[in-house]
């Protein structure tokens, strides 16, 4: 279950286990379009996420994401999105998340766009706040 990027869980009674479930994240629905949507020259979408690299992994590649950092906690988002900024020649950082999880990362980024679904402390430090759960209107912001 694990390589096909799901979690595994047990299933157990009178302590023997009788059973497994794979449960399998899917990509928020649009992601994948909206990422078609900017897929340009100098434009590269990169997924961050603490997620485990097998799901991470899974989920990029329903949506065509081919650059991936997974398992990385809050404070290494920070750093990832401040070595794609000084690293990869200055390049401009748009980010996108929700929860606060992601705010110290949302904040660092250039651009910070924050899904309204998300926390309060999340949509509080972002330049862009999308009110609509739904992950199009990223593409809209941007070409705004």
């Amino acid at each position: 279950m694990q390589q096909e990027g799901k979690t595994a869980v047990l299933v157990s009674a009178d302590s023997k286990v009788i059973g497994a479930i794979g449960l399998l994240d899917m990509a928020k629905q649009g992601a994948k379009e909206a990422v078609a949507a900017r897929k340009s020259p100098g434009i590269e979408p990169v997924m961050l996420t603490g997620d485990n690299k097998r799901t991470a992994e899974e989920i990029a590649r329903m949506v065509w994401i081919e650059r991936v950092f997974a398992g990385v906690l809050l404070s290494g988002k920070v750093d990832i999105v401040k070595k794609i900024q000084l690293q990869e020649g200055k390049k401009v950082v748009a980010m996108v998340g929700e929860g606060i999880n992601y705010a110290p990362a949302l904040s660092a980024a250039d651009v910070g766009i924050a899904i309204g679904s998300g926390t309060d402390l999340a949509v509080e430090a972002e330049n862009v706040v999308l009110v609509r759960d739904n992950v199009r209107d990223v593409v809209s912001a941007i070409e705004t």
